[in-house]
């Protein structure tokens, strides 16, 4: 195996299949793709839980790198090809659809994404909803808050109907958090 691809393997199992690491630990590669952003680790790993999580025996939840939610409907691939294709025939379809272990919307951040293939792959996923997070926070100015901008990445508005959803989501990745 070439060593690109058996570094981007590595980085992948670090990421989503801590099997050795304990339970309240934050996995290796959100530790690197925190730092980079200039973001709490827990905090980033708790949205990617809340957003992607699936349920694994022996572990509890864990965020999933091949997911989809297509029109509110979630989906969990084995592989990156079989959420890829999955992914394509959203996009042709018309439908709406959140990519990835940060479920980032595609008709909202394709220029972020760039590709439908780029948006598949989870260190650029998480990587790309990290910095909307850290957006988020910088954008309070002085009186920042973490919690504030975990609202924000769920429900952007500051509509009324929005910030109650923004609340409630912010309420379950602040316990998420606060389990690690």
């Amino acid at each position: 195996m070439a060593k690109r691809p058996m570094m981007l393997l590595l980085t992948v199992i670090g990421l989503f299949f801590p099997a050795f690491a304990r339970s309240s630990e934050v996995p290796p590669a959100y530790l690197a793709v925190a730092d980079f952003c200039g973001a709490p680790a827990g905090l980033l790993y708790a949205v990617a839980t809340t957003e992607s999580g699936r349920f694994f025996k022996g572990q509890g939840i864990r965020p999933w790198p091949w997911t989809l939610n297509v029109e509110g409907k979630g989906f969990y691939f084995e592989t990156r090809e079989q959420q890829f294709n999955a992914l394509m025939g959203a996009i042709s379809a018309g439908k709406v659809v959140d990519v990835g272990p940060m479920q980032l919307n595609w008709g909202w951040q394709y220029d972020r994404l760039i590709s439908p293939w780029r948006a598949t792959d989870p260190v650029y996923n998480l990587t790309a909803g990290c910095r909307i997070l850290r957006e988020y926070y910088d954008a309070q100015g002085a009186d920042a808050s973490w919690a504030l901008a975990i609202g924000k990445y769920h429900r952007g508005s500051d509509a009324p109907k929005h910030v109650r959803a923004a609340t409630a989501y912010a309420a379950r990745v602040l316990a998420v958090w606060g389990r690690l």
